[in-house]
């Protein structure tokens, strides 16, 4: 349990302060066979699972390009987005032009994805094996909702997820949830995308 230790920054930065991304350390578990990839695969229509920083990007000069395609991808019905409840909380936090965007998306994509019962015992798993000090951001809600509700993909810009993901599918698999692929939007268009 000790080796199992992680110690982390706040998740709520903005995708425009990457500045300060080298100064978070990290003491993540270091398993000794690789995780196992999925126990079911990728439905035709993926299901995407997005977090705030995905609409926050699309006013980001670095990250613009990419997310926006993702959007209009997403506008045409490439893949089905699990909109999660801890994502409206962090969109209603933000700025009218950002929750336009995500307003924007057609509701016949969309797929409720609530923080339920079953969610946040998937998140207190993480936080026996962790401690609490994760449960002070929003990051191990986001995966436990993304898991429990069969998401295919977790796009995110936000460094804390990638750091950490095979964190988090360790217990999924433990827990018999499948294996949630994390990509940033870049990296998802590029080994993903070729139809976006």
């Amino acid at each position: 349990m000790k080796n199992e230790k992680l110690f982390f920054a706040r998740a709520h930065l903005s995708v425009s302060e990457p500045e300060k991304f080298p100064t978070m350390k990290f003491i993540l578990p270091c398993p000794s066979t690789p995780f196992p990839r999925r126990h079911r695969k990728v439905q035709a229509v993926p299901k995407i699972y997005l977090d705030a920083s995905i609409f926050r990007a699309c006013f980001d000069s670095r990250l613009r390009e990419d997310s926006l395609r993702l959007l209009e991808a997403l506008r045409r019905g490439k893949a089905l987005v699990l909109y999660g409840q801890i994502t409206r909380l962090e969109l209603d936090r933000e700025p009218p032009n950002i929750r336009d965007l995500a307003a924007a998306l057609p509701e016949d994509s969309l797929l409720d994805a609530p923080f339920n019962p079953e969610a946040k015992g998937l998140m207190d798993a993480y936080l026996r094996r962790i401690g609490e000090e994760l449960g002070l951001s929003d990051e191990p809600a986001h995966m436990a909702t993304a898991a429990v509700h069969g998401a295919d993909y977790f796009l995110s810009w936000n460094i804390h997820f990638f750091q950490n993901s095979s964190f988090y599918n360790r217990i999924n698999i433990e827990s018999g949830y499948p294996f949630v692929v994390v990509h940033n939007t870049g990296d998802f268009l590029v080994k993903i995308g070729k139809g976006f």
